[in-house]
């Protein structure tokens, strides 16, 4: 019975705690370190597209960004001009 106790204790406790963590991180969102390692991977994509890619004018422009709280990741969109519209 006591074995029992502890069980379903320990099981609300690690309930409780993963719910915690997923309070945290719905309401500040990921750490900066994320947020700029997503950006430093970005721009050295676009880099290379541009250098392969001769449709691409002008600079892109980030028009959206946010957290994905669903697929815990960070989503940067841009915009680019090309020569086909």
């Amino acid at each position: 019975m006591i074995a029992i106790g502890r069980l379903s204790f320990l099981t609300v406790l690690s309930i409780t705690f993963g719910f915690l963590i997923n309070c945290v991180e719905e309401k500040v969102g990921p750490p900066e370190d994320v947020i700029k390692e997503a950006k430093v991977k970005t721009e050295s994509i676009i880099d290379k597209v541009k250098l392969t890619d001769e449709t691409i004018t002008g600079e892109p422009e980030l028009i959206e960004e946010y957290w994905d709280k669903e697929n815990k990741r960070y989503v940067l969109k841009y915009y680019v001009d090309t020569v086909h519209g």
